[in-house]
């Protein structure tokens, strides 16, 4: 599938891909200072890590209404997902030396 202009269109691929589990971790500093100047502690820290998990598909529709020209996503070999490149053809590709026609019409 090419790039898509409407999103019911790209629905057809992505409803196919499979989801992956993604983990996220988020780190939380906290730091405060007494202004007591009798107080023995004069400062805390603390730092705190949390790993969250959802998940996410492996193309959503976005990335197909946002592919770039000569770029594609192709399901092969049993529904294996794949993102292709294809070379885009210059105006010499279609120089009279090399044969190519300049014209659909001229191949048909």
């Amino acid at each position: 599938m090419l790039r898509v202009k409407s999103e019911e269109t790209a629905n057809i691929l992505t409803t196919k891909v499979p989801e992956y589990e993604v983990n996220q971790l988020t780190i939380m500093a906290q730091a405060s200072d007494s202004p007591d100047p009798s107080n023995e502690v004069a400062f805390t820290s603390a730092v705190r890590e949390q790993i969250t998990t959802q998940r996410v598909p492996a193309i959503n529709t976005n990335d197909l209404l946002n592919l770039p020209k000569g770029q594609a996503f192709a399901m092969i070999e049993g529904g294996q997902l794949y993102k292709l490149r294809l070379p885009l053809a210059d105006k010499e590709t279609f120089s009279k030396e090399s044969g190519m026609p300049n014209q659909l019409s001229d191949m048909v």
